[in-house]
């Protein structure tokens, strides 16, 4: 399944809306997105219920950028922003001990998120969304990852606006 959302949507005062191929709202997400330590609810459209209530904390004072994210109040995933020479990487780290990786251009919005096997689980950018203004995630498999993969694009999405803002 692919999923679109408008870049620096989480930006926006009111809820924006995840959509699908058709245009159809698959996810509303809510929340104040004035800082990284906000909360990110996820609410499914069609059931109109809540999917994920994700409380991101970053902890600035660490060498790396490192970004915990709770759902429910139990720890979700931690997320170390890793620099690299020629680009910059995500490795996350689901609770269940699971080790996930975000590589590629992500400040040009192409780059994909694998196992710590190197399968892929998803492919973002704006080349997959057949919307203006828009990236899309295409899910690769583990459906029952969608939630998760939506909420750590966000997160990421966030993290590389802030970078933006505060570097000369």
């Amino acid at each position: 399944m692919r999923f679109h959302i408008k870049e620096r949507a989480w930006s926006l005062p009111e809820p924006f809306i995840v959509s699908d191929d058709a245009g159809s709202a698959v996810f509303e997400v809510r929340g104040t997105f004035s800082t990284i330590d906000d909360d990110l609810v996820m609410i499914d459209r069609v059931m109109g219920q809540e999917l994920a209530r994700a409380h991101i904390r970053q902890h600035p004072l660490l060498l790396t950028l490192h970004y915990e994210i709770y759902r429910n109040g139990q720890l979700w995933f931690s997320m170390l922003n890793r620099f690299r020479l020629f680009h910059e990487d995500f490795k996350i780290e689901t609770s269940d001990g699971l080790a996930l990786h975000v590589m590629g251009d992500i400040r040009n919005w192409n780059f994909s998120l694998s196992d710590d096997a190197g399968h892929p689980l998803a492919r973002i950018g704006r080349q997959y969304s057949i919307f203006p203004g828009s990236y899309a995630i295409q899910a690769v498999r583990e459906q029952d990852m969608d939630v998760a993969i939506v909420v750590l694009v966000i997160v990421i999405d966030m993290v590389r606006e802030q970078k933006a803002q505060t570097t000369p």
